[in-house]
């Protein structure tokens, strides 16, 4: 969920700016699925320009997110993300009911939907 959060929360809500995941050069599974998915409309090079440290702009940082969020890397993840909540807690029932075990639902659920 961190790795969705940096492309659609600001700094106000996760103590972080949107995209800080790509300032540090780092690939996350959004991205990923936006580059498979999604037509590059000339972004490939603004990519590798930021994720490289060549010379790039805030506002290539933001036009990646932007185009990450509003494309289909950001609801694949939280797809896959679902579908890894759902796992869990079908492995979770396979245990008695217990106070334990319903803290761990109730982890899963914190889990899925954070938003900071």
């Amino acid at each position: 969920m961190d790795d969705i959060l940096d492309y659609t929360e600001d700094q106000a809500t996760i103590g972080k700016p949107a995209g800080n995941d790509l300032r540090q050069g780092m690939v996350t599974l959004p991205l990923i699925y936006a580059l498979q998915e999604q037509p590059l409309n000339g972004r490939l090079q603004q990519i590798h320009n930021v994720l490289n440290g060549t010379p790039h702009t805030e506002e290539d940082i933001l036009s990646i997110v932007k185009w990450v969020v509003n494309g289909v890397g950001v609801q694949q993840a939280q797809d896959d993300a679902a579908q890894y909540a759902a796992k869990a807690r079908e492995s979770l029932y396979h245990f008695s009911q217990s106070a334990d075990r319903d803290i761990l639902d109730e982890l899963i659920d914190f889990v899925i939907s954070r938003n900071h």
